[in-house]
């Protein structure tokens, strides 16, 4: 809950901004999170260019886009208790 709350202010800043996806949900950032750190267990060359290139296509999917992402599960990964409404656009800010 620690981790959600400010990541909420976070993105709710980014997407007043324009500088993210309107649909992107903290909990989207948070599988993110888990993703880059998936990146770092994979070892390939030593330049880094494996972790470079997959970190670049995980943050192309947060740039804003026209297209829509799919809907994610309706269970949420937190529970209802520490949600509350985020200003921005509606969106769910954990505490």
């Amino acid at each position: 809950e620690r981790f959600m709350g400010p990541l909420g202010d976070v993105l709710a800043t980014a997407r007043e901004r324009g500088l993210v996806r309107d649909d992107l949900q903290v909990r989207d950032l948070a599988a993110i999170v888990v993703m880059v750190m998936a990146t770092t267990v994979h070892r390939g060359a030593d330049d880094g260019a494996d972790q470079q290139r997959y970190l670049a296509l995980l943050l192309d999917g947060t740039r804003p886009s026209d297209v829509p992402l799919p809907l994610p599960s309706p269970v949420s990964l937190f529970p209802p208790e520490a949600t509350e409404r985020c200003p921005a656009k509606g969106a769910t800010r954990h505490r």
